[in-house]
Formats: structure tokens, C-alpha cells, sequence
């Protein structure tokens, strides 16, 4: 049997909390855009790359995503110059990504801009009606 009461709480949550998201990701998205011509997922890769190379399963495991989409995204970086890819000298097979100098500057220019998509975080929370005591209240049930 369905409980419908548990349904309504359910919906009450998910919905707001997946339009929120959605709304948090789109408004980023379209920021960084505009200011800087960088997607969030660029941001996130240069971000990552700034402690160090990594190799693209990694970057895919860090950013949740399908390893063979990664390999598109650090073509197009290497190409626009924000990263570079070397062989492993011992296993060819692998190959480390790391950040270069443009895609320093380009992060460093992101990071205000960052700072500025988080402060409106709160705004875009409250538009959508989103409130934190129904996540805590969905979570004890």
C-alpha cells in the first residue's frame, strides 16, 4: 500500500530540491559564461588540476561524470591551451593532465566570479521556495 501522506513529503522536497539545483547549475553556468566564456565543468576541471595532474578517470570520478566524455573536454582544454596531457614514460597507457599557465590565469579569473555566483546562492534558494527544514524534515522520515 502507498502511503500518500509520505508521497506529498516526498514530492514536497524533491521537487523543490531538483529545481533548485537545476536553477543553482544553470545561473552558474550562464555567469561564468558571460564573464569569462568558461563552463562550469571547465571550472571544475581547472579547479581540480590546480593541487596537481591527474589523469582523466580521475578527473571523471571527481566531477561524477562518464570517462569518455572527459576525453572530449581535456581535448577541447588542451586545444583553447588551459591544459596539457603527457604520457606516462613507464605505462603509456596512462596519461596525466595538468594545469598550464592560461589555465591558471583563466582560473584565477573564475574565482571572484565564483564568489560572486555563491553569494546569490541564498536568493536563488528562496525564489524557487526552497527551505532547509523540509531536507531535514525528509531526512528523519
Amino acid at each position: 500500500m502507498i502511503d500518500i501522506d509520505h508521497e506529498d513529503s516526498v514530492l514536497r522536497t524533491f521537487i523543490p530540491l531538483v529545481q533548485t539545483a537545476h536553477a543553482i547549475l544553470k545561473y552558474a553556468d550562464t555567469h561564468l559564461y558571460r564573464k569569462l566564456r568558461l563552463s562550469v565543468v571547465r571550472f571544475m576541471v581547472l579547479q581540480a588540476l590546480a593541487n596537481g595532474a591527474m589523469t582523466p578517470s580521475k578527473i571523471a570520478h571527481w566531477l561524477d561524470r562518464n570517462p569518455n566524455g572527459i576525453s572530449v573536454l581535456v581535448d577541447r582544454m588542451k586545444r583553447d591551451g588551459l591544459v596539457s596531457a603527457e604520457r606516462n614514460n613507464k605505462d603509456r597507457r596512462v596519461v596525466s593532465i595538468t594545469l598550464m599557465d592560461k589555465g591558471r590565469e583563466v582560473l584565477s579569473q573564475a574565482m571572484p566570479v565564483a564568489g560572486e555566483i555563491v553569494t546569490v546562492l541564498p536568493s536563488i534558494m528562496r525564489d524557487r521556495r526552497f527551505r532547509r527544514k523540509d531536507i531535514d524534515d525528509f531526512l528523519k522520515e
